[in-house]
């Protein structure tokens, strides 16, 4: 077998390598590694936040939305 795999330099790896167009639509997005899905779900990852979509004139001084792996 190869070497272990460094799970969190993985996910920063993947971020890094999204295109750029794509990093204006990251503003305001904590990308948080959990050690177990929320409520022991079946889960590899998941969006809490406000979709781009349903944001108007009122969105600001919110918190930022999450995504969790």
């Amino acid at each position: 077998m190869g070497e272990p795999v460094d799970f969190e330099q993985s996910v920063q790896e993947a971020i890094d390598s999204l295109p750029p167009d794509l990093d204006e639509f990251m503003s305001n997005v904590a990308i948080v590694i959990e050690a177990e899905p929320p409520g022991g779900a079946p889960l590899f990852g998941l969006y809490q936040g406000f979709p781009l979509t349903r944001r108007g004139s009122g969105y600001a001084g919110v918190p930022p939305d999450k995504i969790s792996i």
